[in-house]
């Protein structure tokens, strides 16, 4: 079939060798040149597109044969993480164009097509081999369901069948919620009676590997929300719950919604790193982490009278400041007794109560940069925003992923690796989140001392104009700010050193042997700043 589809934010002629050795002599050629390459998961749509450049040329194939190309190198990159999650963790997604249109008795659900059976197409055979071995199957029209699937962490892996058109969709979901894939092309067009490569959908079924399981962001991310319940917490806080208001309420708060990033990664180096981890210690440092994020962002929401968070009323709102600024410290206190107590050895928990002190006198150190900013005028020089970056974002990466190395014995220069990569991300994260509010004409932040584009756009700025711009702050003149933010090549010189430190993040976690570490990592930085690089 040739169609012209938009395959991975690239257009491109579709066409699917009609023979199953042409087929195979691709993915075969696809697999030598992923290792020659050594490409490594997760790819961008841009490197993917270039990566098949360099493909068609090397082994000769046919432009025509992009797109399938583009497909079988992403799967052979994602190939060896699936095959370590196991067949229950895995969905199957299956079109329903793969039915008899004449002779279909599949009756339907919210889920989609329930097989009946009857062996009268492909999906029935498939549908057999796949439940067999503990697939979770769909057989649905678009990527809605699979998609609330994966965001409701119940799978780790996904092997879809489909056009080129929507394995592109299908790419494009996985790539925002993070987890491996493997694409299989229908060999016929048309939305009716259609078929797909048996034999090669058997062997990606059937792939598993009896190697040590590969840790990545869904699973991660699913294994580190299970801590936070109300059970887990009742464990390890010190108080139980309702035993007092100001534990009750604190620990309320440490449940409340978020995206749980800095246990995440604690939860990542230590699992990745430990053959026989300590659940209990795991739990008891992952919640004091949280602790201490959760205290931070209480005393963050005071100092800069916010009024929600979370989508309701702050704890100073509802409770008043002196008894919000009390939660907060009892988080603090709640989060150092955790490490104290976690069980492990006494060098481990000397050293994680190192790295979270430190990290806990350069979060005030740099957020007291920005409070006394605010009292003056004074414009914050870009090299000392920078080191505010690092204080307080940077520091935000760098605890957790020092404690978890540390927790788990890691050797020494992983520790440079892992602070030099938080340091970057750090730096990214806060470039990124001013382009945004540029972008999307968020002003305000613009009056605000910590505004990257801002100290970018002052840098090279005369003595006269620097004069108009402290005004500019004075009277908080928007229009005025942006305007000079606009002018020249600000945003452009914003975005260069995004992705410079983009590129630095990447080329660390290059150096890292755990595959499990550096999978998950590249896919936390390819995840977010995808449209930067």
């Amino acid at each position: 079939m040739d169609k012209q589809v938009v395959f991975c934010d690239t257009n491109v002629m579709l066409h699917v060798p009609s023979l199953a050795d042409d087929r195979k002599s691709i993915r075969d050629s696809a697999a030598s040149f992923a290792r020659e390459q050594k490409i490594i998961a997760p790819l961008p749509a841009v490197h993917l597109s270039l990566l098949a450049d360099s493909f068609l040329r090397a082994y000769m194939f046919d432009e025509s044969y992009r797109a399938y190309s583009m497909l079988a190198l992403a799967n052979e990159v994602w190939r060896p993480v699936v095959a370590s999650v196991p067949y229950e963790r895995r969905i199957l997604i299956l079109p329903e164009c793969l039915k008899s249109s004449t002779s279909c008795q599949a009756a339907r659900d919210s889920m989609g097509l329930v097989c009946a059976g009857c062996m009268k197409c492909q999906i029935g055979e498939i549908y057999e081999k796949a439940e067999g071995c503990g697939y979770q199957v769909i057989v649905s029209e678009g990527t809605t369901v699979a998609r609330q699937i994966v965001l409701q962490g119940g799978a780790d892996a996904i092997i879809g069948v489909g056009c080129l058109d929507s394995l592109s969709r299908i790419f494009e979901d996985v790539q925002g919620s993070l987890i491996p894939s493997i694409g299989i092309p229908l060999l016929r067009d048309g939305c009716m009676d259609t078929a797909v490569d048996m034999g090669w959908l058997e062997e990606e079924l059937l792939v598993q590997t009896e190697a040590e399981s590969i840790l990545h962001y869904a699973y991660v991310k699913r294994s580190t929300e299970a801590m936070f319940t109300k059970t887990v917490l009742g464990m390890h806080a010190q108080n139980s719950y309702n035993s007092d208001k100001t534990v009750n309420i604190a620990l309320e708060y440490l449940l409340l919604d978020g995206k749980r990033i800095r246990p995440m990664l604690f939860n990542l180096v230590y699992e990745s790193l430990c053959d026989e981890h300590n659940k209990k210690a795991q739990q008891k440092l992952a919640l004091s982490i949280e602790s201490f994020h959760k205290a931070s962002l209480i005393h963050d929401d005071i100092e800069d009278d916010d009024d929600t968070r979370y989508g309701v009323k702050n704890l100073h709102r509802r409770y008043g400041v002196p008894a919000a600024i009390n939660i907060g410290d009892y988080l603090i206190g709640l989060g150092y007794s955790l490490i104290s107590g976690c069980g492990l050895t006494e060098k481990k928990i000397a050293d994680c109560l190192k790295i979270a002190s430190r990290g806990h006198v350069d979060l005030t150190i740099g957020q007291g940069h920005e409070l006394f900013s605010r009292l003056t005028d004074d414009i914050v020089p870009l090299a000392d925003l920078i080191t505010r970056f690092k204080n307080k974002t940077s520091a935000a990466f760098r605890i957790p992923l020092l404690m978890g190395a540390a927790a788990a014995g890691a050797p020494k220069p992983l520790f440079a690796i892992l602070e030099q990569f938080a340091d970057s991300l750090g730096i990214a994260y806060q470039i990124h989140d001013d382009l945004h509010d540029y972008s999307v004409g968020q002003s305000g932040f613009l009056v605000s001392d910590s505004s990257f584009l801002f100290a970018l756009a002052i840098e090279d700025a005369t003595e006269k104009e620097k004069d108009s711009v402290r005004e500019y702050l004075i009277e908080k003149d928007y229009d005025k700010i942006i305007k000079f933010i606009g002018q020249g090549m600000v945003v452009e010189q914003a975005k260069s050193l995004l992705k410079e430190e983009l590129n630095k993040a990447l080329t660390l976690v290059g150096t890292i042997q755990n595959k499990s570490i550096h999978l998950t990592l590249r896919q936390l930085v390819i995840g977010y700043f995808n449209e930067y690089l």
